[in-house]
Order: C-alpha cells, then structure tokens, then sequence
C-alpha cells in the first residue's frame, strides 16, 4: 500500500517508477540509470556480500538505503543500536547515495560511522500510511480486506522464533544465515521464550471469546508464523478468526482495539489513532524481556492480566506518549522522499521497456509456467513470492490517484513488476 502511494506521488511529478519482486532486476539485469529506494541490494545482514549493489552502481543506480524493518528490534536501546549496524555498514555506500531513516536516533547511529552516503531522517512510508488523512479513500479497500469485519478486536503476534511458518526443523537447520552475533544458544533460547508468550496470547483470546461471545476477536499471526496452533486450540470458539489476508493496515484501522506484545504494528496502531493494548503477563521473565522490542511495550495502555485487558478493551484512549517519535520522527514520509527525488537531477529513460521487450520472454514464460503449477496444485505450500496480491498494487494505484487527483497510470511488465507513470 505504501509503494503504490509513493509511486503514485512520484509518477505524479513527472517521474518513470518500477514496483518490482526484490531479485527481479537482479536476474534480468539493471538496464538504465536511476535511483533505487529500499534496502535489497544487500541480502543479509553484515557480512554481505555486495555483488548485486556493485552491478547497481555499474549500471548508474543511485541507492537511496530504506531498511523496512529500520529501528523496532528487540532488546533494550543499546541493543538496538547495535542491532542497526548490523542491518547495514554505512560505508559501504558512496557519495551518490543515501541513508534514509525512520528516526533521530538511527541517524544518529549512521552519522557516528563516518558514512559517504548523506543520512537524511525520511521518515517511513510504511507508518505513514496511517495517518488519517488516507483513511477516507481507502475505507472501501479496507473493508473488501477485512471481509466487510469491523469493530473487532484485533491480536497481532510475532512469535516466528517459536511458532514458525517453515516448521521448527528449518528453523534449527544450520544452513540458516548467522549475522555473527547470536550466541551459542540464541535459537533455544529465543524458541523457548516466543512460545511462553505465544500460549500466554491464546490463553487470552480463549478467555475473552468466552467474556466476549458477541465480538469477534481476530488473530493476525506474523507473515513468518504458521497458523496451525492458533486454528487447532480456538475452533472451538465461534468468534475467534484467524487469518494473515491482505495487508495489515486495513485490519488496524477497521478494529476497534488492538492487543499486542513487542509489536511494531502498535506504533503504527497510534499513528492511526487507534486504541492500543498492551499484553505483558505478569510471570514474563528477562529471557521473553531479551527477544521482545522494549519500544512497542511502552504504547497505549499496559495490561497484565487477562481481567486487565478486558477492562481496557471498550475504554477510549488517546496515547499521549510520544517516546516512539525518537524512533520513527518524520510522518508525512510519502511527500518528503518525493520531495528529495524532485531535487535529483533527472534523466532519460526507456518508459516501458518497449525496446528491451525481449529481455523478459523468459519471465514472462516462467509467469506461464507458474500459472499452471499452481492452478494444478492449488493447496502447494512455501510459495516463493505472492504474485497474486503483489497484483493489486493497481487497485491501490487507482486509489492513490482519487487521494492525490492525479491520473497516473500503470503497465504490467511481468507478474514480478509493475511501472507507474503519468
């Protein structure tokens, strides 16, 4: 939703914008100048290698570094501050590039390492679209997302350390990449930990389908999560629903409350107005304290029992702490980095790629092949990419163009790009 927004701005002031699955230009090659925004040109955290960002650069690509995931880690903050580094080295960027950040503090972080690249506090897309000038535009989307659902009352997880989608054998399989500064015993540790708080939430949710048989409670487990132990011990409770459809920002901002613990989804929560609670169970020790992000835990109201949270469930609540804004400082992202592109010098390119057609008959006979796997194998697990609902990203073009009164427009490539364009 983000992407589409800020394509859609940049298309708006005249700029030529791929939205692309993260490897698609480094299989097909980078084929003219340009900027690239987000953080893929480097494929794990440091040691990297830096092959793909060496072939950017040869190619005349600007990187514009935008971690996703820039700054709610778990830990306390100096955790967190080392944690960072270990996202990106900061020199490994040149002089034509930037480091973007969600916050202050992660500047602050960047500029201490002597960076080449200028560290400019952007803000993130990604909370931006929260904010509720957005909302009324995308009332509809969100509804079609939420199944026609509101008013519920909405448990974000993050438990993929002990609850995780690949099974527990992948997770343990020592071909998994290692950054260098896990312990011997991290995994244990962290599985052991995610899955006392995991069960502390199902607990809860049983206990309030039963005090709350009349409202729906609706589980969003993590993109990385497997959903089986949800399902299994609350079929039995007709309104409890668990689900990961469609992007999280719909259901938070069709939910009357959300219930979280360590959950970057509650910032986002109160960028959005929303009611937030906090679910820290009173046996929590400093081993489930180590791998939850001590940020979140400090938004909206703290509950730490289950009576605690039903209490605060109908309770209106404006957050009046603004410790969170250290950490995520700019809102009004979207315009902000549209605004640093317009400064760039601008350059010719191919708009459509209708000279290098060619290129991509083997994408485009690989999205042929796909099609019929997976039409043949409907119920086939581990599916790479959602190409499915990357699709919609010209739905929410469309949407973007009645928020900005624009009329950009858009070109599927392939399953795995789209351009946006005026």
């Amino acid at each position: 939703m983000a992407r589409a927004f800020l394509a859609s701005n940049l298309a708006n002031n005249g700029h030529v914008v791929y939205i692309f699955e993260h490897t698609f230009f480094d299989r097909n090659k980078w084929l003219f100048p340009g900027i690239y925004i987000g953080k893929n040109c480097f494929k794990t955290e440091v040691p990297y290698i830096k092959t793909y960002y060496k072939k950017m650069k040869e190619c005349g690509v600007n990187v514009w570094h935008l971690d996703e995931e820039g700054g709610v880690y778990s830990g306390n903050i100096d955790d967190q501050r080392d944690i960072l580094t270990y996202r990106l080295e900061a020199r490994d960027l040149d002089e034509a590039d930037k480091i973007l950040t969600w916050g202050n503090w992660q500047k602050q972080v960047f500029d201490s390492k002597n960076p080449r690249a200028e560290v400019v506090v952007s803000g993130s897309p990604n909370f931006d679209i929260f904010q509720e000038k957005y909302k009324y535009n995308l009332k509809n989307w969100d509804l079609d997302v939420t199944g026609g659902r509101k008013d519920f009352i909405l448990v974000n997880t993050r438990f993929s350390n002990g609850n995780p989608k690949m099974g527990v054998q992948h997770r343990f399989n020592k071909k998994q990449p290692d950054s260098g500064r896990d312990t011997e015993f991290y995994m244990e540790e962290a599985y052991i930990a995610n899955n006392k708080l995991l069960f502390g939430f199902i607990e809860l949710c049983i206990y309030l389908a039963r005090e709350l048989p009349d409202t729906e409670i609706v589980i969003r487990p993590h993109p990385s999560e497997s959903h089986d132990i949800y399902k299994i011990l609350t079929k039995k409770l007709h309104n409890i629903c668990v689900t990961s459809s469609g992007g999280v920002e719909s259901w938070i901002r069709m939910s009357k409350v959300l219930i979280h613990n360590g959950c970057t989804t509650a910032i986002q929560s109160i960028v959005a107005k929303q009611n937030v609670v906090t679910y820290i169970p009173n046996d929590v020790t400093a081993i489930e304290d180590k791998f939850t992000a001590y940020l979140p835990n400090t938004i909206g109201r703290i509950a730490h029992t289950h009576d605690d949270v039903l209490s605060f469930i109908n309770k209106p609540y404006f957050n009046q702490s603004k410790i969170w804004m250290d950490t995520v400082s700019r809102l009004d992202s979207i315009e902000y980095i549209s605004e640093l592109v317009n400064r760039e010098p601008t350059r010719s390119v191919d708009t459509l790629f209708n000279s290098k057609y060619r290129l991509f008959l083997r994408e485009k006979m690989k999205d042929i092949v796909m099609k019929g796997i997976n039409y043949m194998t409907p119920n086939r697990k581990h599916k790479r990419f959602n190409y499915k609902e990357f699709s919609k990203i010209v739905d929410l073009v469309e949407i973007a163009n009645k928020h900005y009164k624009s009329n950009v427009k858009y070109k599927k490539i392939t399953n795995g790009c789209y351009c946006i364009y005026k």
